[in-house]
């Protein structure tokens, strides 16, 4: 088994996408995908669906009208006429997506945010959220307001590596306001 990437992706720097069986696919918009972001295996990140407002879902343009008389060409033909989308996938910087999760079309998934195994995601998921369940609901966040706050002003995952290595204080441990607060009047980023 084998992970898959195809269409109109862009994967940010130290994202990790760990197969096996895990796919990407953007037909219509963008996929979008920040920094030091994981993907666990078995997980599908698809920008477009079936069209649900006509007779039928089936790819019946592809498969049928578009390959008149050629047995051959079915499944081989564009599936531009049978797909839509609600728009790109954007999926921020520091993302963790469970295994087996599902993320679909025209969604945003916030900074931070953890996608919990087995969920499908289907509406935007606000950052550093914790999101289960088919659809996916928020359940509970990382952090208070004001440390989420913060890092989303520190926005640490553009640092260039040599800051991040001289901030370890940052990334070990338990993330209290105190340390965030000795981070920002250390540093002059």
């Amino acid at each position: 088994m084998h992970s898959q990437i195809s269409g109109n992706v862009e994967i940010g720097r130290y994202t990790t996408f760990n197969g096996p069986g895990s796919d990407i696919t953007a037909r219509i918009h963008k996929v979008r995908i920040g920094n030091f972001c994981s993907i666990a295996r078995n997980c599908t990140i698809q920008e477009f669906n079936h069209i649900t407002n006509r007779c039928t879902t089936y790819y019946i343009q592809r498969n049928l009208f578009n390959a008149t008389g050629r047995q051959e060409y079915i499944w081989q033909g564009s599936e531009e006429e049978d797909i839509e989308s609600r728009g790109p996938v954007i999926i921020g910087n520091d993302v963790w997506i469970g295994t087996q999760s599902i993320i679909l079309s025209g969604v945003t998934i916030g900074n931070g945010a953890v996608v919990s195994a087995n969920s499908t995601v289907t509406r935007d998921i606000p950052p550093y959220a914790i999101a289960a369940g088919s659809p996916a609901k928020v359940i509970k966040y990382r952090f208070s307001d004001e440390i989420i706050d913060r890092l989303e002003k520190l926005e640490w995952w553009y640092w260039d590596d040599e800051t991040i290595r001289t901030n370890p204080a940052l990334f070990n441990g338990t993330l209290t306001l105190k340390k965030l607060e000795e981070i920002n009047s250390a540093s002059s980023l």
